[in-house]
């Protein structure tokens, strides 16, 4: 199979062959989907087009299914008009466990590449609390739709003490948008720990601390080429949210991040900023503070 770089999004179709590395003899062919991706920042902004500015972000990759099921490392890919959502406004969840066999083994694909077609909406009661780990999420997005693509890994409603921990989350809006906007006052995320988490190649933050977010921490997690923040606390008051208070970004690896900063405070107290590695930054601050 061959496909050139392209200047921006396209998609190309080929096959794949497997052979066997020990007899020397070709398994099966398999028609794949290649993804070549490029994003520009003109101006600091995402840009689709050409020669909408200096190139920032590229990945390339192949996609195939397999002919039958496997008995182990299943795949699941979700066809559909949008992500999941977990929970409702008029139905908010209590506790909820969503656990996988591991980041190699249990793969969650969203095929949906339109503007809120893919991620997943957590709508936890106020005190509700929820523990996600040991999964693999993709996408197809590969926009940011003028920073209106609706397609967070996760958002919304986390509720208080939730745990979201040995993740691979890769290709989507950001990885972890950790604000209610649903309701008035805010109901405010407190306790959350994201932890052991890879957290790669989206469009905007990694993870962004909003509307309140407080007492939460992100440890010992991998983020890297992402579109705007890594790590953020931005303390908008949405709603009437309060001001954040006491997050803490520890033992963490950020890297070539490409718009914004690697690691992000807009407003709040109390937070801390320990052992973390910042590196490779392009078109961005290693480290930014700000009250707004």
């Amino acid at each position: 199979m061959r496909y050139s770089k392209a200047t921006h999004c396209s998609l190309l179709r080929g096959a794949l062959f497997l052979a066997s590395a020990v007899l020397g003899v070709v398994a099966s062919t398999l028609h794949t989907q290649t993804a070549v991706v490029q994003i520009n920042a003109g101006g600091g902004d995402p840009s689709d087009t050409p020669n909408g500015g200096v190139p920032a972000f590229a990945f390339d990759e192949v996609h195939w299914v397999l002919p039958t099921a496997l008995k182990s490392g299943d795949t699941i890919r979700i066809q559909s008009t949008g992500g999941p959502v977990v929970g409702s406004t008029s139905s908010p969840i209590s506790q909820l466990n969503i656990v996988g066999a591991g980041i190699w083994y249990t793969n969650i694909q969203f095929t949906n590449p339109n503007v809120a077609g893919g991620g997943c909406s957590i709508r936890l009661a106020a005190t509700g609390t929820m523990n996600c780990g040991n999964l693999c999420f993709n996408s197809m997005l590969r926009s940011r739709y003028n920073e209106n693509a609706i397609y967070k890994c996760f958002m919304d409603n986390f509720g208080v003490n939730s745990d979201f921990h040995d993740l691979w989350e890769d290709h989507f809006e950001c990885g972890f948008w950790v604000a209610d906007y649903a309701y008035n006052p805010c109901q405010v995320a407190t306790n959350l720990t994201i932890q052991n988490c890879r957290i790669r190649n989206n469009l905007a933050d990694g993870v962004n601390f909003c509307n309140g977010t407080s007492n939460s921490t992100v440890s010992n997690c991998n983020i890297r080429n992402g579109g705007d923040d890594g790590l953020a606390c931005w303390s908008n008051n949405y709603n009437s949210a309060p001001m954040e208070t006491n997050d803490t970004f520890t033992h963490n690896t950020i890297e070539f991040e490409w718009r914004s900063a690697g690691i992000a405070l807009y407003g709040g107290s109390g937070h801390k900023v320990t052992y973390n590695l910042v590196e490779d930054t392009f078109m961005s601050a290693g480290f930014r503070a700000d009250t707004n």
